[in-house]
């Protein structure tokens, strides 16, 4: 009967292992995946379900051992002249066998149950912590189909802005291009309207200048007249036969050799006012 109701002390505490491996686990990383969870959970219960077969075995030999105490002992047949052995000797120490031997099982079925029961409810836990990690996964998992949805569309938005930024720097190179173009023909203009400007005011300087010589002539030439005038009007009236009017006379040789000079002066002057005319109707668009 000892032989049957023995059991090896490493067998009982394994399930209480892998229970108490799986709330370490749960308890060191929070933060495992489900799938992990889902496989310890599952190892968790076939490891209660052996621990609940030896249980039922060991009530089963807990029951076979109670019956056989209850039993009353066999009667022993003395031959005639045999010494019959001391009563109830042999029943007592039966008994006592069975009675350690019941303790023993009982003590050891307290152990079972009480671990079974710590197993069922670290199962209930981490049954729940798989429920709570899968509902974790999924939501993480919706949130990173919407980051993958947000990064998508701030891609196209960059890639919008990239072909927005270019066409823009396209337009502002052509624009700059026309700047420069503008600059440059205005530059032109200014340098036209200098050099119009240099022209026209020599131009006028020459104006003047021939107003003055034109005005010197005609007032020397109204010198000679009148000299001559008066030079007629002397010999009219004179009597002497002396008279030559020589004073007269140099007075309006003076007077038209002075115009003559006038007058070579205004040609130059002419001549470098058809040039400057020339040069100012080339400046000009």
């Amino acid at each position: 009967m000892a032989g049957k109701v023995s059991m090896k002390p490493w067998m009982v505490p394994l399930a209480a292992l892998a229970g108490l491996a799986v709330g370490y686990l749960l308890s060191r990383h929070p933060s495992l995946d489900a799938v992990r969870v889902e496989e310890a959970v599952r190892l968790e219960k076939e490891w209660s379900a052996q621990l609940r077969a030896r249980l039922e075995k060991t009530e089963a030999e807990l029951a076979e051992a109670r019956a056989a105490a209850e039993e009353p002992a066999p009667s022993t047949v003395v031959a005639p002249g045999a010494r019959r052995p001391a009563a109830g000797t042999d029943d007592a120490v039966t008994r006592n066998e069975l009675v350690r031997m019941l303790d023993e099982k009982n003590q050891q079925l307290n152990a079972d149950r009480a671990t079974l029961a710590e197993l069922r409810e670290k199962l209930l836990t981490a049954e729940g912590q798989a429920v709570e990690l899968r509902a974790e996964r999924e939501k993480m998992a919706g949130d990173l189909r919407d980051i993958q949805e947000r990064l998508d569309a701030a891609t196209r938005l960059s890639q919008a802005l990239r072909s927005e930024g270019q066409s823009r720097d396209a337009r502002l190179a052509q624009v700059e291009e026309g700047s420069r173009e503008m600059r440059r023909k205005a530059s032109e203009a200014d340098q036209r309207v200098a050099r119009l400007a240099a022209v026209s005011g020599e131009l006028e300087e020459l104006t003047r200048q021939r107003e003055s010589y034109i005005s010197d002539i005609l007032r020397r030439y109204r010198d000679a007249t009148d000299q001559f005038r008066a030079f007629t009007l002397r010999v009219d009236a004179s009597t002497d036969p002396a008279f030559q009017g020589g004073t007269y006379l140099s007075r309006i040789q003076s007077a038209i050799t002075q115009a003559d000079e006038d007058l070579r002066q205004l040609r130059t002057l002419n001549a470098r006012a058809a040039r400057l005319q020339k040069q100012l109707d080339a400046q000009r668009p």
